[in-house]
């Protein structure tokens, strides 16, 4: 009999069974990911709360197409000076990063739409 290093196997893996992650969860690790930076706004949670009960535009949009790419919309704010490129790259980055670690799913792409600029 094989020694158990408390370490899960494959086959061990297998037995357990599976699990889902619902899209809900990795629109929340983005939204969270984006609350990381001072100079990015979503949508005042007014709006967001208003737009979620009227079931339209969130801030932060998962969907997947066609040819399974998984694809995550994100409308915000900018503040007034920032170098928007730059921040826009760091903010796509970061919320990889984070979405990946929690969850181990990649994005196909991080779509981001600057809707307000903070004055």
């Amino acid at each position: 009999m094989a020694e158990r290093t408390g370490m899960l196997t494959a086959e061990d893996q297998a037995c357990l069974g599976s699990f889902n992650i619902a899209p809900k969860v990795i629109e929340d690790i983005a939204s969270q990911a984006c609350r990381d930076f001072e100079e990015v706004n979503l949508l005042s949670s007014w709006r967001a709360n208003f737009n979620d009960w009227m079931n339209r535009d969130q801030a932060v949009i998962l969907y997947q197409n066609e040819d399974h790419e998984i694809f995550l919309e994100i409308a915000l704010s900018l503040k007034y000076g920032v170098n928007v490129p730059e921040t826009m790259t760091r903010l796509q980055q970061h919320v990889f990063e984070e979405v990946y670690f929690m969850t181990d799913v990649q994005l196909d792409a991080i779509n981001i739409k600057v809707t307000e600029l903070n004055i």
